[in-house]
């Protein structure tokens, strides 16, 4: 699993990619677009994006300050679109975040 740095004014960003595999359908992690690594400019109430992933029928992203994901700040799933905006959610300089996005196919069986 890729792990990016991410470096927002003085927030820092780990992103991991992670996908929900199906036994009828393999999904590709979903390509996490934004914040990008290294940016010094992302805002403290930043709209994650990602690519879309294959056939998913919904993503679910998370956010936390530990890299385990143990006390999420955001944790939203049956996402249909590849953005999060954190509109209810002001996160604080001078902290390390970890975020990432799971793809998910809704299975018949």
């Amino acid at each position: 699993m890729k792990t990016h740095f991410l470096k927002t004014f003085v927030l820092v960003f780990l992103s991991i990619n992670t996908a929900i595999f199906s036994y009828l359908d393999t999904l590709k992690a979903p390509k996490l677009v934004y914040p990008l690594d290294g940016d010094s400019t992302v805002s403290i109430q930043p709209t994650f994006e990602w690519e879309e992933s294959g056939t998913a029928d919904s993503y679910r992203i998370q956010v936390s300050i530990s890299d385990e994901f143990i006390d999420n700040i955001v944790d939203s799933s049956g996402l249909t679109n590849t953005t999060y905006s954190l509109e209810d959610t002001t996160l604080f300089f001078d902290t390390t975040y970890y975020w990432r996005v799971n793809a998910s196919i809704i299975s018949d069986t």
